[in-house]
């Protein structure tokens, strides 16, 4: 009885926050294999090595076991082919998704750690970039989603009294009655927040990939999260991969324990780190 009523409460939430409800494998087998397909050819430049150049990195793995929240950004340029909208860093975000989420089920950690991630949509060089772009304010209604279809979430959709809350929460961002994007990003930023320090999760990892896909102001989206990190509200572990990024707006907001940057350039042999 829990279980159908917890469905249909959390496919409510899933309507109103306008969040397609995709297979996750699905979804990043497609993209893999697409990464798969551009990169993975012996005319061009070897693609990137997950394990050797990520997974082995001291820096990674300082990150990954660290008992603090903290931020890893991964970039790197791309240099082949010319023209592609993709970048060659993206598989490092794919796989760290796939082994977190493997993690997960093979240990039965459920309730102890959470994951969520969102992938923003890439086209090619030779397509309108602009038309493909996502809001800060779709990315914080994927990452909200997921973290209700955790277990720790369970206790948020049965009790009638925090379910209704977190139900008006969402329903007074319909524009119909006067609530503008700022308004809506305000109001999932908070209920973001909520979340992550409420769900009683020992650790929390979100993963973005391609961020500088994200139109207006990334701080938009970010700004919550690196409150997070710097705090001690929870455990956050946030990893961002984009081509690049100007690595200063979190730099400046974070102490040098919680802030982790490696660059990756496609056409270097040499591996930056900060």
């Amino acid at each position: 009885m829990h279980i159908r009523s917890d469905n249909e409460r959390l496919e409510a939430l899933r309507g109103m926050l306008k969040v397609e409800d995709h297979d996750s494998d699905t979804f990043l087998q497609d993209y893999d294999k697409r990464l798969s397909e551009i990169f993975n050819f012996p005319s061009r430049l070897p693609p990137f090595d997950v394990n050797k150049d990520l997974l082995q990195n001291k820096v990674f793995q300082n990150w990954k076991g660290c008992s603090h929240s903290a931020l890893l950004v991964l970039q790197g340029e791309t240099v082949a082919p010319y023209l592609t909208g993709f970048s060659w860093i993206s598989p490092a975000a794919i796989s760290v998704i796939r082994r977190l989420d493997n993690q997960l089920l093979d240990t039965n950690q459920g309730d102890t750690t959470a994951l969520a991630y969102f992938c923003c949509p890439v086209v090619e060089a030779y397509e309108d970039q602009s038309a493909h772009k996502i809001s800060a304010n779709a990315v914080l209604s994927a990452l909200i989603y997921q973290l209700l279809k955790t277990k720790n979430a369970q206790p948020v959709l049965r009790d009638e009294s925090r379910y209704s809350k977190l139900k008006h929460d969402i329903e007074s961002m319909n524009p119909t009655i006067g609530s503008t994007l700022a308004d809506q990003r305000l109001r999932l930023r908070s209920i973001l927040v909520d979340l992550l320090t409420t769900l009683a999760f020992p650790e929390v990892c979100i993963v973005l990939d391609r961020v500088d896909r994200i139109s207006g102001n990334l701080d938009h989206l970010i700004e919550p999260l690196l409150d997070l990190v710097e705090g001690d509200k929870c455990v956050l572990k946030l990893l961002i991969v984009a081509p690049s990024i100007d690595h200063s707006i979190f730099s400046d907001k974070l102490s040098q324990k919680r802030f982790m940057r490696l660059v990756f350039d496609q056409g270097s042999l040499n591996i930056q780190s900060t």
